[in-house]
């Protein structure tokens, strides 16, 4: 199934494009079937596999932080 959001695992100097393509095809599967919890619960365990292996992990620090205070109620901010 080629479709445009997907990255193409030759544009990062893929070792494996085949291995690259089942692990996508996988999480594609997961998605479809059980949706995005379970996907989240899956990523997760492989974080925490690679982690206890010693995998080096680039930092991100994106969190699902949602900004729940309304714009009107915030305080002005300084400077």
């Amino acid at each position: 199934m080629a479709d445009e959001s997907m990255p193409n695992p030759l544009d990062a100097g893929d070792l494996d494009v085949d291995e690259t393509r089942e692990w996508l095809d996988s999480l594609e599967g997961v998605l479809d079937k059980d949706g995005p919890e379970r996907a989240r619960y899956l990523l997760g365990k492989l974080l925490d596999l690679a982690h206890a292996r010693n995998v080096a992990i680039p930092f991100t620090a994106n969190t699902p932080y949602l900004n729940t205070i309304p714009k009107e109620k915030e305080p002005p901010y300084p400077g």
